[in-house]
């Protein structure tokens, strides 16, 4: 189950940076995005870009009560 959601969630900031498509989140700025989920939040930060690049943080935050371990 975790490795689906990790690769769901890879596969969209690849889908949202490749070719520009935008997903519904609560953004708290232009270059923050925040995907919230049953259980997690994915936040996702552009830190820089220049010409068809970009420096990104992402972070998942557990919001749920079950333990996240044996994420590779």
């Amino acid at each position: 189950m975790k490795r689906i959601i990790s690769l769901t969630l890879s596969l969209a900031i690849m889908l949202n940076t490749a070719a520009g498509i935008s997903f519904p989140a609560a953004a708290e700025s232009e270059n923050i995005k925040e995907y919230i989920h049953d259980g997690y939040t994915v936040t996702y930060k552009v830190v820089s870009e220049w010409t068809g690049n970009q420096n990104v943080s992402v972070t998942i935050e557990n919001t749920g009560e079950e333990e996240i371990c044996g994420w590779l």
